[in-house]
């Protein structure tokens, strides 16, 4: 069997997540529907140092969303049927991203997240996945031995197999990344106003990560 390895504090079975945010354009009324991107990989702060998630088809598990059981949930919540708001019908790798395709249930709460969604008044995506496979560089791109590596917080971890677990509807986006609701590329922030947000994102995910770090520990 092969020896799983991982940043300090990580388990096989550990679940993640990332925020994006951006302004919907894909809305379809009639399959009540809209196109997200979910993650563009790009560089989150964790509490181990960066973490990186590849994106390519032979990276990433969809086999959730391709059997029809990847849910689209309220703010990762699970208590309830009510937290459920529909499901993701679809995944795909394009431009150097993973979208998805979100299909919204016709009940009280899903449809009033597709309302708050296709009005603009709820503009975040959060992806849940679990990484099963890392790869290590130090801060000048040299692959690491994981068998012999001495932990420090420069170095990046590189999630180069993860599977596509479920995605949330969030009221408080915290990632700096370009991604969240399907073209929105004519969404114009301005300098200091893009700063704050990235400021905002990454307070909120240093928090979800140290929230999950202590609860591992505890």
């Amino acid at each position: 069997m092969t020896k799983m390895f991982g940043p300090p504090g990580w388990s096989a079975q550990q679940i993640t997540t990332r925020f994006v945010t951006a302004s919907p354009r894909s809305y379809d009324a009639e399959t009540r529907s809209v196109d997200c991107i979910v993650s563009t990989g790009a560089p989150v702060l964790r509490h181990y140092g960066t973490e990186i998630l590849r994106i390519a088809k032979s990276a990433i598990n969809i086999d959730r969303v391709t059997s029809g059981i990847c849910p689209l949930l309220d703010s990762h919540q699970t208590a309830t049927i009510a937290d459920s708001l529909g499901r993701v019908t679809e995944a795909w790798v394009e431009r150097r991203a993973l979208m998805a395709r979100l299909s919204f249930n016709q009940t009280t709460d899903g449809d009033a997240a597709l309302g708050m969604v296709a009005r603009g008044e709820l503009t975040g995506v959060s992806a849940g996945y679990r990484v099963s496979e890392w790869s290590v560089a130090d801060q000048d791109g040299r692959i690491v031995d994981p068998e012999t590596y001495l932990w420090d917080d420069s170095l990046v971890f590189t999630g180069v197999k993860w599977e596509l677990l479920e995605v949330s509807i969030v009221s408080v986006p915290a990632d700096s990344s370009a991604a969240g609701f399907r073209n929105f590329e004519n969404l114009v922030l301005g300098d200091r106003e893009l700063e704050n947000c990235r400021a905002r994102m990454q307070a909120r995910q240093n928090m979800t990560d140290r929230m999950s770090w202590l609860a591992d520990h505890s």
